[in-house]
């Protein structure tokens, strides 16, 4: 068996080998100019809009790099360039305060969490990718100051990665637990140190919540309200992160994943027999109700912090702390001895090639969308200047994927849940740049077009033009741009 663990690396060797290996993961973002959802809007209009949603610092961060307070600027790939570098230093910490040795190997277990479907996520995003990936670097870094029995800095830290991106707040507690159990000493000052997480925690939740989320969030904007249904949102939420996550990851990676939970799985269990051998007094006792809660805290970690609120949404962005999870179950078992941790890094060599099947596949499976909305959107705006009518326009549903990301999604599930498809909001802002007058787009108006929708449904309106890609109905006052097919029978 090849040994990952013979030649110990310096420093500056290890980061250079993880930002080749995430520079090369990464690297159709760099080439391929893909723009999601709030990137094309965001491009257009030059809003900044994170404030509202609790994130000022990713808000200040925006108008740092585009050097103005007014209009938010395209600088893209360099949030993208400078998030690969944090996600350099990020492996590095992680590196330092997991393993012992600086060693291929264990540089590779680190970098399973930079390069993975469910990061790739946050990556694509051209405006938000930094600051996401500054709210995973920030809590890692609060275990790492934790680690050196540092109280207030963890607290400072998590306030940050929270103003940043909320739902990188349940990395921290991942972190606490791969620490505690790699420990192999359960003693009260293992509890101190999961009291002292615990609190840090806490706190840093309530002071954002106050001076945050309390100033901030927008009266209107409704994805931080809380659930009443806290059962069912944990089942739900576990049920869809897992499955997003699962399918993000692909069947290849799924299947290496599942090799590492089951080693990971024996070594919880000889860690478990190992305290209940110990002496029998009140720290044992506390040692056994932190093993019993684990699994429960990892599960609840999975979820993230979409299980307190009510509309619970479970993209693959917010899906990241799911890589920590996978992280622990190759770490933990790795500090174990020399031939696990061979197994684990050969393990993370697969998961990282996969990730990058993954990753390509998946960004040309977008750029073949983004080709084919933007003949439509040049057709549209063709046929829109023909007509001339002068008359109110609204926008229905959405494109259709091409024949390109249908056949990559038959491969790669994760197409199912990244999508860049032009729909109202977005193709109403491009027609506008395209020069196009009387579109309307707002909350009222999706409601307006769905009831011309129907109207176009019923004969009420007249079908004045039809391609596969669209229908255009009018009536006396307004034009209806149906976007797809069969939008009668949805």
């Amino acid at each position: 068996m090849i040994s990952f663990h013979k030649k110990e690396l310096s420093s500056f060797n290890a980061f250079m080998l993880s930002l080749v290996i995430i520079i090369l993961g990464y690297y159709p973002l760099i080439t391929d100019r893909i723009y999601l959802v709030d990137d094309i809007t965001r491009s257009i209009k030059g809003y900044f809009g994170w404030i509202g949603l609790g994130r000022p610092l990713t808000e200040w961060l925006a108008i740092v790099l585009s050097t103005s307070s007014v209009r938010l600027a395209d600088i893209s790939p360099l949030p993208q360039l400078l998030s690969m570098l944090a996600l350099s230093t990020l492996v590095i910490i992680l590196l330092k305060s997991t393993f012992k040795d600086i060693t291929v190997g264990n540089v590779l277990i680190c970098i399973t969490i930079a390069v993975n479907p469910l990061t790739f996520g946050n990556m694509l995003f051209r405006f938000d990718s930094l600051s996401m990936v500054l709210s995973i670097l920030l809590p890692v870094m609060a275990w790492d100051s934790l680690n050196k029995n540092r109280v207030v800095f963890p607290c400072l830290l998590l306030i940050a990665c929270l103003s940043f991106y909320q739902p990188a707040i349940a990395i921290f507690p991942l972190l606490v637990i791969t620490n505690f159990l790699q420990s192999g000493k359960y003693s009260e000052k293992t509890i101190s140190y999961i009291l002292k997480a615990v609190l840090s925690t806490f706190i840093a939740c309530i002071v954002y919540y106050l001076a945050v989320v309390k100033l901030t969030i927008n009266g209107s904007e409704h994805r931080a309200d809380l659930t009443s249904n806290f059962a069912h949102a944990i089942l739900s939420g576990l049920r869809n992160s897992l499955e997003t996550a699962s399918q993000s990851y692909g069947y290849i990676s799924c299947a290496i994943i599942s090799i590492a939970a089951i080693i990971f799985a024996v070594t919880y269990v000889k860690i478990f027999i190992k305290i209940l051998k110990g002496e029998a007094n009140r720290t044992k006792y506390i040692n056994i109700l932190i093993m019993m809660a684990i699994p429960f805290v990892i599960l609840l970690c999975a979820i993230g912090v979409n299980l307190i609120l009510s509309n619970g949404y479970y993209p693959v962005r917010v899906l990241f702390p799911v890589t920590f999870i996978i992280f622990m179950m190759l770490a933990v078992p790795a500090n174990s001895s020399k031939k696990i941790n061979n197994i684990a890094s050969i393990l993370s060599i697969c998961v990282i090639l996969s990730s990058f099947s993954v990753i390509y596949a998946t960004t040309s499976a977008l750029y073949h969308q983004q080709r084919y909305d933007s003949y439509i959107l040049f057709s549209l705006t063709d046929k829109l200047s023909a007509i001339n009518k002068g008359k109110d326009i609204y926008i229905f549903g959405a494109t259709e994927d091409s024949e390109a990301s249908k056949t990559s999604a038959r491969v790669f599930p994760i197409l199912k849940h990244i999508k860049n498809n032009y729909y109202d909001m977005t193709l109403s802002q491009s027609l506008i740049n395209n020069g196009v007058r009387n579109i309307n787009f707002s909350g009222e108006a999706r409601k307006f077009s769905q009831a011309l929708q129907k109207k176009a449904c019923d004969g009420s309106m007249d079908k004045i033009f039809s391609t596969y890609q669209y229908s255009i109905f009018e009536n006396e006052n307004n034009l209806l741009i149906s976007l797809g097919q069969d939008n009668c029978k949805k």
